[in-house]
């Protein structure tokens, strides 16, 4: 009932898997939901871990919006650029640990100006394991006040795919940042960070 990696012996979650390594055969993780399956002598399945279906009919949706930009933020960089992208539907920004940003006027001015231009603003973490926790340190104080959206522990594939999923698509009732926030193929936990 789910998309899934089958690789090096082992069946993960396609929408909690990232490529780990370009270098050994053991290349991909799911490193924020356990296994689905390995397989070795024995099949073992993690059947509490499977997705279950909740009514919904299997169907295809193409739709897809690519207004979307994903930028990761680093010491030293030159914020401001972040106001001279084309119009924007959605930002992706990849930020330091559960959240944290530069903490400066600055900062705010710029992302207030963004949201103030109808650009959505998602947060996802740089770190491979965890997540996103708004408010756990005073430097993720801004995207609250903003109105960011909490990546929570999506990974920054997921949280791409998910959002040009999402922007603009008839089949969704509510706010993008509604549907953003909701777990809806078992791609994230909705109480990470809470």
């Amino acid at each position: 009932q789910e998309v899934a990696i089958y690789f090096e012996y082992k069946l993960l979650r396609g929408n909690r898997t990232l490529k780990y390594s370009a270098e050994y055969f053991d290349a991909y993780r799911s490193p924020n939901y356990p296994i689905l399956g390995e397989s070795g002598v024995h099949l073992k399945i993690n059947k509490e871990a499977l997705f279950r279906n909740t009514g919904v009919n299997f169907g295809v949706d193409y739709h897809l919006c690519k207004d979307i930009v994903f930028w990761r933020i680093f010491p030293g960089m030159n914020f401001e650029s972040l106001l001279h992208l084309p119009k924007t539907k959605v930002l992706i920004l990849q930020v330091f640990g559960s959240g944290t940003i530069f903490n400066c006027d600055e900062t705010e001015i710029i992302l207030s100006s963004l949201r103030k231009n109808g650009t959505e603003i998602v947060v996802v973490s740089q770190c491979v394991s965890g997540g996103i926790s708004i408010g756990k340190y005073e430097n993720s104080n801004i995207f609250g006040k903003i109105g960011a959206i909490s990546g929570k522990d999506l990974t920054a594939e997921s949280a791409i795919t998910k959002a040009m999923h999402l922007m603009d698509n008839p089949l969704y009732e509510g706010s993008f940042a509604e549907n953003f926030s909701k777990n809806l193929r078992g791609e994230l936990d909705e109480n990470f960070g809470d």
